[in-house]
Order: C-alpha cells, then sequence, then structure tokens
C-alpha cells in the first residue's frame, strides 16, 4: 500500500509538471521533464502517445453512390436468395409502363438510388435489359432522363389498372344505354351523403351526452 502511495504521488507530480511546461511549448522551447519527453505530439493532461493514424475516426463518403441504400435495396425477409424464374418470363414491349425497384442480389444494370421507386415507360427493349425514360426533378426543372435498367429492377405498373378497367366498364354502360334508348352518366361523382332514413329506438335507446361537471381537486 506503501509503494503504491509514493506510485501514484510521483504519477501526480510528474503529470503537474508537464501541464505547467505545456503552457511554454508554443514559444519554440523543447521540454522534457524526468524522463517524460513533450516536445512531440503529446497534449497536456496526457500521460500516453497519441494513438496510431490507423485507429483515429475518420469522416465516412457521405456522396458517395450507394450512400444510404441499407433498406432501400435489401431485400424482404425470407425473400433471400436466387432470383424467382418468374421474373425472367415477363413481356416487355416499347410503351410499358414499369415500377423501378432496385433488387440488392442482382448487382448489374442497377438504377440510381434516385430512380428507386420511380415510374417510367419503356422506350428500347435489349437483351437482358430495357431503356425507360423517366422524370427526374433538378432543382426547379423536370428533366425527361433515359436510363438503362436490367429487367430484375422492374416490374409491370398497376397505377393504369384503374383506369382501363373505368374504359371497359364505360363501354358497357354506354352499348347497354344505346339498347335500351336511354341515358347515362359517365361521370365520376363524388360520395353523396347518405340517405333519409328512419332510426329505430326499440334496442338502442337515447343517451343523454352532457359534459361532466367540474370539480376543483385540490
Amino acid at each position: 500500500m506503501i509503494f503504491l502511495y509514493y506510485l501514484l504521488k510521483d504519477v501526480a507530480g510528474k503529470q503537474f509538471e508537464i501541464d505547467k511546461i505545456w503552457s511554454r511549448k508554443k514559444h519554440g522551447r523543447p521540454s522534457s521533464i524526468r524522463g517524460f519527453d513533450i516536445s512531440g505530439s503529446w497534449g497536456p493532461s496526457s500521460l500516453f502517445p497519441p494513438a496510431p493514424p490507423s485507429c483515429r475516426v475518420k469522416m465516412t463518403n457521405t456522396r458517395g453512390k450507394r450512400r444510404g441504400t441499407r433498406y432501400m435495396f435489401a431485400r424482404p425477409f425470407r425473400k433471400h436468395g436466387p432470383v424467382p424464374l418468374s421474373t425472367y418470363f415477363r413481356i416487355y414491349k416499347k410503351g410499358d409502363i414499369v415500377d423501378i425497384k432496385g433488387t440488392g442480389t442482382v448487382q448489374k444494370g442497377m438504377p440510381h438510388k434516385c430512380y428507386h421507386g420511380k415510374t417510367g415507360r419503356i422506350y428500347n427493349v435489349t437483351q437482358h435489359a430495357v431503356g425507360i425514360i423517366v422524370n427526374k426533378q433538378v432543382k426547379g426543372k423536370i428533366l425527361a432522363k433515359r436510363i438503362n435498367v436490367r429487367i430484375e429492377h422492374i416490374k409491370h405498373s398497376k397505377s393504369r389498372d384503374s383506369f382501363l378497367q373505368r374504359v371497359k366498364a364505360n363501354e358497357e354502360a354506354k352499348r347497354a344505354a344505346k339498347e335500351t334508348g336511354t341515358w347515362v352518366e359517365l361521370k365520376r361523382q363524388p360520395a353523396q351523403p347518405r340517405k333519409a332514413h328512419f332510426v329505430r329506438t326499440k334496442a338502442n335507446k337515447p343517451q343523454l351526452l352532457e359534459p361532466i361537471p367540474y370539480e376543483f381537486m385540490a
């Protein structure tokens, strides 16, 4: 215990002298106290040399090509492994509307992260990929960009299905109206309010709604 006391006292004394001399280092005077050289890259209040450059924290690349895509290009839960064969059986033609969705399993022909989730139209079809025209906002402008993407990263868009179904229903309604000699409204109408109806109170007794009386809680 006595030895440990004097050892700590000696270390504390050296530390105090190092801190005292360090303030004079800026004047260009090299200092050495009891075998401790503080003329190098040592700092005040430090008895140990700095960590090597390989252990220091370095700023990462915040403008990388694949930065921020950890979950964007990740496969869904229990959907890892090879790409299903149904992906290659789909038929794409010029003019088709497709959704761009990057798949991390296939590195080739992957779209940039700025196009992930966008919808475009096919203008060219090649052996393993397609050319897509997709809009990209650059500051205050919207540019029509042409990109090449492999078929593993696209799928047919369903954004036009509801419109095509409505067109088909309108054609059938017009055909039926022409046969019967009547007129039909084809415009979409907003949701109308509920029609007038009776509310029975046999199993639904009226309830009195009133505010709760105020009570002062000390």
